[in-house]
């Protein structure tokens, strides 16, 4: 597996379609966003649009949440 270099799976051009799908949203809703300026960073060029994979996995990770655990507990 590919874990470095230009041709990386992390390095995958997507349009907004391939985006959503790996974040698991609807495209609509990544195109709102853009509107609104704000989500996942994306790059323009003209009127075409595309994210980098590795770009959704990070703006993703930056999302995550850490509860509070009053003993631990993995369940909620």
């Amino acid at each position: 597996e590919k874990t470095g270099g230009a041709n990386s799976v992390s390095d995958e051009w997507l349009d907004t379609s391939q985006a959503a799908a790996v974040l698991g949203r609807e495209k609509r809703l990544l195109e709102a966003w853009r509107v609104r300026n704000v989500g996942p960073p994306f790059y323009r060029l003209g009127r075409m649009v595309s994210y980098r994979r590795h770009d959704l996995v990070a703006w993703q990770e930056s999302c995550r949440v850490e509860p509070a655990s009053s003993a631990g507990e993995c369940s909620p």
